[in-house]
């Protein structure tokens, strides 16, 4: 059994790359894996399709608690931290010289 320990560190990839670097850490497919978040569903779909137990939670963000201890385990940046944009803001800045 793998228990609740981080099998890979958190990144952005797709849900193919996940799964091949979650093959890569266990080696077997035969222990059951939990998967969350909004992909949670078709990556458990995907590893089944591999020939491997999967279960898609209902959680579907992370836990701060959980992130506050991944994030003790990393070491201090040396930059400060910025946020990361995946899609264009929806909010407009007014035209310049327009009226109300």
């Amino acid at each position: 059994m793998v228990g609740t320990s981080t099998l890979v560190p958190p990144r952005l990839t797709t849900i193919d790359e996940a799964l091949h670097a979650l093959i890569e850490q266990i080696h077997t497919r035969n222990d059951p894996v939990a998967f969350a978040g909004t992909a949670g569903a078709p990556a458990a779909e995907k590893w089944r399709e591999l020939g491997g137990a999967a279960t898609a939670t209902d959680i579907r963000a992370p836990d701060a608690v959980w992130v506050g201890r991944l994030a003790l385990g990393e070491p201090e940046p040396e930059a400060v931290p910025g946020p990361l944009y995946l899609r264009p803001p929806d909010a407009r800045l007014p035209a310049k010289g327009g009226g109300p």
